[in-house]
C-alpha cells in the first residue's frame, strides 16, 4: 500500500510540476485527470463493472461475468491487490485534477 500511496503522490508531483513551469494548469488536471481515470477504469475492466455498458457487440453483457467456479482463491486475491493497488493510485489523483481545476477557474 506504501507503494501506491507513493506513485500516486509522484504522478501529482509530475503533474503540478509540469503545470507550474508551463505555466499552464489545464496540463495538470490533464495529466493528473487521466492518470487518475485509468487507474480508477483499469480495476473496473477488472471486477465487471462495466459489463452492462457493452451494447451492440453481439454478445450480452452476462457472458462477460466471470463465473465463481472458473475463479481460484488465487485469481481473486491477485485481481484484488491489482484492484486496490490501483484505486489508491487513481483516487487522489482524481482528487488533485478537481481541487486543480476549481482553484484555477475561479471567476
Amino acid at each position: 500500500m506504501r507503494k501506491a500511496i507513493i506513485l500516486s503522490l509522484i504522478l501529482i508531483c509530475i503533474g503540478v510540476t509540469a503545470g507550474f513551469f508551463q505555466k499552464n494548469w489545464y496540463l495538470t488536471v490533464k495529466i493528473c485527470g487521466i492518470s487518475g481515470l485509468a487507474c480508477i477504469s483499469i480495476p473496473g475492466f477488472l471486477n465487471g463493472a462495466f459489463n452492462g455498458f457493452i451494447k451492440g457487440s453481439g454478445i450480452s453483457s452476462d457472458r462477460h461475468i466471470s463465473h465463481p467456479f472458473l475463479d481460484t482463491k488465487k485469481d481473486n486475491l491477485v485481481r484484488d491487490k491489482i484492484t486496490n493497488f490501483l484505486m489508491v493510485i487513481g483516487g487522489p489523483n482524481v482528487i488533485a485534477a478537481i481541487v486543480v481545476y476549481v482553484l484555477t477557474n475561479k471567476k
